[in-house]
């Protein structure tokens, strides 16, 4: 598999909630919102550094705070107090501008649900965060393409997202998220719309694409997903409860395994 991105991967993160080398520090980050007459703190104090190349997995029940963690990471919301340091940029007080060169160069998103242009090809979605940031033509269809052999899709660029299977179209996906060589990835129950066995076979990939230095922030429900992370991050009421640091199997031995 062609590496794209090659970073040295940090040492050990500490299990107290800090980590060497940090690429996103977070520190006293409270996001509240307003309810009718109530209001409510969906992330509430959170402190937490993740080192540069480290895979963490965000876990807690539904309404714990761990999508609205992902969306503060990524520029799509902002704090209502604390501080939230992403590659460099002070989230909290960065403008509309700054934000959205954030989310073009510093983070690449994977959802749930895809989330692919319908009417458009493999190769035409991967194309479009390039094509955000100005690429020409040539250049990001030879990106494109790059990416896609990546993922083993070569022969499938062609082809639109009903035309693929679901963990084709998670795959390409991952391609375009990968687009502009962002240092992180924020993943959303990447794995929540997969059968088991493919499901395994796109967290391998996330795995081997964190070998290869990419962060890696992943939301999940399930135990199974968090086990390929190095930390795995508890969250309840908006609080981190509990860091539980792990050493992870190789991708390809936790694939067998299922």
């Amino acid at each position: 598999m062609t590496e794209l991105i090659t970073l040295a991967r940090p040492a050990p993160a500490s299990t107290n909630g800090t980590a060497p080398t940090s690429i996103i520090e977070m520190r006293g980050v409270v996001r509240r919102y307003k309810m009718g007459s109530a209001t409510v703190a969906a992330v509430d104090g959170i402190d937490l550094g993740v080192a540069r190349g480290e895979f963490i997995a965000l876990m807690g029940a539904s309404g714990s705070g761990k999508s609205t963690l992902l969306n503060l990471l990524g520029g799509l919301d902002q704090p209502t107090a604390g501080t939230i340091v992403v590659a460099g940029l002070d989230l909290a007080q960065a403008g509309r501008s700054a934000l959205v060169e954030h989310r073009r160069r510093h983070v690449g998103f994977v959802f749930q649900s895809f989330n692919l242009l319908p009417h458009r090809t493999a190769l035409e979605n991967v194309e479009v965060p390039l094509m955000l940031c100005g690429q020409p033509g040539p250049a990001r269809r030879a990106r494109a393409r790059a990416l896609l052999e990546q993922m083993g899709l070569s022969g499938r660029a062609d082809h639109r997202p009903s035309e693929l299977s679901g963990g084709e179209q998670q795959r390409v996906a991952i391609a375009r998220a990968l687009a502009n060589q962002p240092p992180i990835l924020l993943a959303d129950e990447p794995t929540g719309n997969l059968d088991s066995t493919t499901g395994a076979s796109v967290m391998a990939l996330l795995r081997q694409l964190n070998a290869d230095g990419i962060t890696l922030v992943v939301v999940t429900h399930d135990p199974a997903v968090a086990a390929y992370a190095d930390r795995i991050v508890h969250l309840r009421d908006g609080q981190i409860t509990e860091i539980t640091a792990r050493t992870p199997a190789p991708a390809a031995a936790q694939e067998d395994r299922r």
